[in-house]
């Protein structure tokens, strides 16, 4: 019990004072993601041939960008600076998938992080629903229910993958000891 209960406590030691910031990377690379969609409907080349997208689908992608710098306000972050987001989800050189899902559960899911997270993200959602039910902003509610429910989603994901590694390590620990 003393070496689980240690081996926690050096987990959680090793995470980042402020894991909204890490939050942020990622939604900054989701935003990287749309607007090189953008970029690429825009206009882009391939094979000599011009992909325009539709007005629609541009429109979407730009309520889907607000609605990530709503989650960034609604977790009490900003997004990062244009070029200086961090793709934390790029396992380093080197690291087993075990060393991966620790760091990432490190940065991104460290104890508390539903309270902070996911409390308010499903409170605006319910708000969202509410006025999509009024007709009120639909293609923005619609989008930030999508993206909210996208982080939610990937979050849920590395908390468990972070939650298995944990047992690993306590397994391999405990073998070591005995």
């Amino acid at each position: 019990m003393a070496a689980q209960r240690d081996l926690l406590v050096v987990i959680n030691s090793r995470g980042p004072k402020d894991f909204a910031e890490g939050i942020s990377h990622v939604l900054a690379r989701r935003k990287q993601l749309l607007m090189g969609e953008v970029d690429h409907a825009s206009g882009g080349r391939i094979m000599g041939e011009v992909d325009h997208a539709s007005g629609g689908r541009i429109t979407e992608i730009s309520y889907q960008i607000d609605s990530l710098g709503k989650i960034c306000t609604l977790i009490g972050t900003a997004m990062p600076a244009k070029g200086k987001a961090k793709n934390h989800r790029t396992k380093r050189p080197g690291d087993t998938r075990g060393t991966h899902s620790l760091r990432l559960g490190r940065i991104l899911t460290p104890k508390g992080w539903r309270e902070h997270v996911e409390v308010p993200l499903e409170a605006a959602q319910d708000e969202a629903r509410s006025a999509m039910l009024q007709r009120d902003d639909i293609e923005a509610n619609r989008a930030f229910l999508e993206e909210s429910r996208r982080l939610l989603s990937f979050l849920d994901l590395v908390e468990r993958d972070f939650e298995k590694a944990v047992l690993v390590e306590q397994a391999s620990g405990l073998r070591k000891v005995s």
